[in-house]
This record gives C-alpha cells, sequence and structure tokens, in this order.
C-alpha cells in the first residue's frame, strides 16, 4: 500500500510538477498576447529535456511527452477538451508501464491502475472524483487475486477495512471513520480461527485485546487505555 501511494504522490509532480526549473529555448514561440503557440520544449537548469508539446492559444493539445533525465519517456499524456482532461500513461525508469488513468483540471479523475516496476503485473486500482479517491482502492497479490480492500470517501478512509489470504479467505476486518479507526478489528489465521480481536477509538487501541494461537485458545490478553499499554495477562500465570 505505501509503494502505491508514492506512485500515486509521484505522478503528480511528474505531469504538473515545478515549472521554475525550465527554460525557454528559441524554438519556442509566443504570440504578442503572450500565448504560447506551436511546438514547445522545455529544458531544466542543465539543459536536458524536461517536456514537449503543442500549445494553440496557450492551450496544451495533442501529445505531451515527459523524460527523465536519462532521455528515456516517464510520461505521455494526450490532452483533450480545451486543455482541461488528459489521459495519461507513465512509466518506470526500465521502461514498463507504471500507471495509467485521467486527469480533470490538472487533478485525478476516474480510473486510475497501478503496474510493478519488476514483472507489469497489476499493484493496485484506485477511483477519483475531484482529485480525491472516492470508493474501494483494491491492492493486488501478484497472482491477480485481491489482497486488500479500503474503502474511501472524499479522500477519506470510511467505511469496512479488508485484508486477505492468497486464497480468499478473509485475513483482516476493520472499520474507518473519517479516516480513523474506530471499533472493533478482527484478524484471522488462515484455517479461519481468530488470531487478534480488540477495539480501536480514535485510531488508538482502548480496551481488551485477545491473541489466540491457531487452535482458538487464548495465549494473551492486552488491556490498554487511549493507545497506552497498561497490562499484559498470560494465562496460567495470573
Amino acid at each position: 500500500m505505501k509503494k502505491v501511494l508514492f506512485l500515486s504522490s509521484f505522478l503528480i509532480m511528474v505531469l504538473f510538477g515545478s515549472t521554475q526549473e525550465l527554460v525557454n529555448t528559441n524554438i519556442n514561440k509566443v504570440d504578442a498576447q503572450g500565448h504560447r503557440q506551436g511546438h514547445w520544449k522545455a529544458f531544466d537548469v542543465n539543459g536536458l529535456l524536461k517536456f514537449e508539446g503543442r500549445f494553440v492559444d496557450n492551450v496544451p493539445v495533442g501529445t505531451f511527452k515527459y523524460y527523465y533525465e536519462s532521455g528515456k519517456i516517464k510520461a505521455v499524456s494526450e490532452m483533450y477538451d480545451q486543455g482541461r482532461r488528459a489521459r495519461t500513461k507513465v512509466y518506470h525508469k526500465n521502461g514498463r508501464l507504471m500507471a495509467k488513468g485521467n486527469y480533470l483540471e490538472k487533478k485525478k479523475d476516474s480510473s486510475w491502475v497501478y503496474y510493478s516496476d519488476y514483472d507489469g503485473v497489476l499493484l493496485s486500482t484506485e477511483f477519483y472524483q475531484n482529485g480525491l479517491l472516492e470508493g474501494i482502492v483494491l491492492n493486488y497479490f501478484p497472482t491477480g487475486s485481491v489482497a486488500e480492500e479500503m474503502p474511501y470517501k472524499t479522500g477519506l478512509k470510511q467505511g469496512e477495512w479488508k485484508r486477505y489470504f492468497t486464497d480468499g479467505k478473509v485475513k483482516l476486518k476493520a472499520t474507518y471513520i473519517d479516516d480513523e479507526l474506530q471499533g472493533l478489528m478482527l484478524v484471522y489465521h488462515q484455517n479461519g480461527f481468530p488470531e487478534v480481536s480488540g477495539t480501536y477509538k480514535n485510531n488508538l487501541k482502548d480496551g481488551m485485546w485477545v491473541y489466540y494461537d491457531d487452535q482458538g485458545f487464548i495465549i494473551k490478553k492486552e488491556r490498554y487505555i487511549r493507545g497506552n499499554l497498561k497490562e499484559t495477562i498470560i494465562p496460567g500465570q495470573e
């Protein structure tokens, strides 16, 4: 999940990042009104090509290409709807597809899909509205089966969070309310027996947490108050 979040942030930087590092060259044309016209190339302070594309009356149109310092393609965006929208593909440095999706007004929009840099397998799928995550984010095992379901509402974690074993059995269940864990969390052994049960309050462990072996026998209890461990109980050692 952390890798996917990094990729998501990286894409914004790639496509709409700092422009103060870009310097115009004499191939770039500006009309009397100061509008960019025709084919443009932008370079960083070291003279390396950052992006190229075409403008009409200062509006980006058609294909825009973004580059790594090595000269390899970093991203390709197809601009349309007067430059408001873009269909985008982003690439890892090794040339494999990193992600594909849409932008609206420079914000992520609708479906986004992410892929591994190693073997190109599906990593994650997301959905955006107004640049914010909306609905269920799905993370996948290399086999293609779902590893995790994380619910979002207007960019905040909201609803039941689930993780799975590779065979599809539930590994973890918990609930987010306004981006914080609240209420019961259950973690399971692969055989279906409970492994851990306990409650969260405002994203902190609270109350009694119980730990089980893979046959359902209690091996430990822990008592928390607002995230602070107050007591540990081992059966037979009370």
